[in-house]
């Protein structure tokens, strides 16, 4: 089975955008920023092979030997930094509109090439242009140069502006196109940068390799310490999943990190916006360190008196999942 790694380059415009306070704005504004500043990975077509291979397409889990793994909104979150905020945005087929696709583009993207779908690059407005290059990307559809008449509706939901999930969104459609895949029925993956790093995080194995990971960010989305790692445009370290890696991965133990995102901390982040009237503090809560120590007496062939320091991590996410971390000194 040959699957092909497929995401979009836009560079040239992603530079424009950048340098543009009214994209920024429309990104941030609608959820989108954190992910549209996060770079792409160098594609690794035999690992997306592996990954693909190992997925349990009744159960939506995968599986390797006798551990599960299950891809949830929590680990899109944090490696990707789109929001989990709002309604969830529909990505794929098609929404009620009595509309025709003519009649969408005139009101939305006057000036725009289209046919059966609208030619990205020919939108004239730079912060439309941006935005639906980026919902596209999160869509993980196959010409992601291309936008539908769903998508320029959303487009403009977005410029109203309208806060949405796209989290939830992009977890549910990356399910979908693995089960395609699988099936054969896709022969494009679009989502190859997230997945990869999705296993990169929560399967340590997968980075024995002599790759050096840079140290955590704490507002940074996960995927860009893979992506400085591995760049897109070339250059970085050779992480490179050959054969021999996964003959050799038959005989090992293989660990599931359970939740590796600690360290990691959106709260407050100005690039995520939260809807209206809404407080980082009231729900969403912070990070929070705590030490408790405890002394214990006992006799032991003569008095002897141990200290052991627990360090308790409350990490609350906007997924509301808590996780407790302990460590102790002697």
């Amino acid at each position: 089975m040959v699957i092909e790694w497929k995401e979009r380059e836009h560079d040239a415009v992603d530079a424009l955008a950048i340098e543009d306070e009214a994209c920024m704005d429309a990104l941030r504004d609608c959820g989108l920023k954190k992910f549209f500043l996060t770079p792409y990975l160098r594609a690794q077509p035999e690992l997306l092979r592996f990954i693909i291979d190992a997925r349990d397409v009744k159960d939506q889990v995968f599986r390797l030997r006798d551990q599960t793994l299950e891809l949830d909104v929590s680990d899109v979150y944090f490696i990707t930094g789109l929001s989990q905020r709002g309604a969830r945005p529909i990505l794929t087929g098609s929404r009620p509109s009595g509309e025709k696709m003519r009649e969408v583009v005139d009101k939305i993207c006057p000036g725009a090439q289209f046919g059966p779908k609208v030619d990205i690059a020919t939108v004239p407005d730079l912060v439309l242009r941006v935005i639906l290059f980026t919902i596209t990307c999160t869509a993980g559809v196959q010409a992601p140069h291309e936008a539908s008449k769903n998508h320029l509706l959303l487009a403009a939901e977005c410029l109203s502006p309208t806060l949405f999930d796209w989290a939830s969104a992009v977890t549910l459609n990356i399910k979908r196109q693995l089960t395609k895949c699988k099936h054969g029925g896709n022969k494009q993956f679009g989502y190859g940068s997230i997945i990869v790093s999705f296993f990169l995080e929560r399967l340590p194995i997968f980075r024995i390799q002599s790759g050096i990971v840079a140290d955590l960010v704490p507002r940074e989305p996960r995927m860009a310490r893979w992506a400085a790692l591995m760049p897109r445009g070339g250059g970085g370290q050779q992480m490179v999943w050959r054969p021999e890696f996964f003959i050799w991965l038959r005989d090992q133990l293989i660990a599931v990190n359970d939740w590796p995102y600690a360290g990691t901390d959106f709260t407050g982040d100005p690039d995520l916006a939260l809807p209206e009237g809404e407080d980082w503090d009231e729900e969403l809560g912070k990070n929070s360190l705590c030490f408790l120590n405890f002394f214990m007496y006992f006799n032991v062939f003569g008095n002897t008196c141990v200290s052991l320091t627990m360090a308790i991590c409350v990490c609350r996410c906007r997924s509301r999942a808590t996780c407790w971390y302990i460590s102790h000194r002697p």
